[in-house]
């Protein structure tokens, strides 16, 4: 299995995308038009990042 590792390279494409609307796509940073999110970079090789395959918990303090 390929080792997942973040570098500081930029491998953005200089497009933006829409995490929610693919479809959305422009050159340079911004918001959609549709739902008002921030666009992120679009990655050369169209490899999106998917997390780390962990589920989310959430730590209760006790207080």
């Amino acid at each position: 299995m390929a080792k997942h590792v973040h570098t500081s390279e930029d491998p953005s494409t200089g497009i933006y995308t829409c995490p929610m609307h693919p479809e959305v796509r422009q050159k340079g940073p911004g918001k959609c038009p549709q739902c008002g999110m921030f666009l992120v970079p679009e990655v050369a090789g169209g490899h999106e990042h998917h997390g780390h395959g962990g589920a989310l918990r959430l730590r209760t303090s006790k207080t």
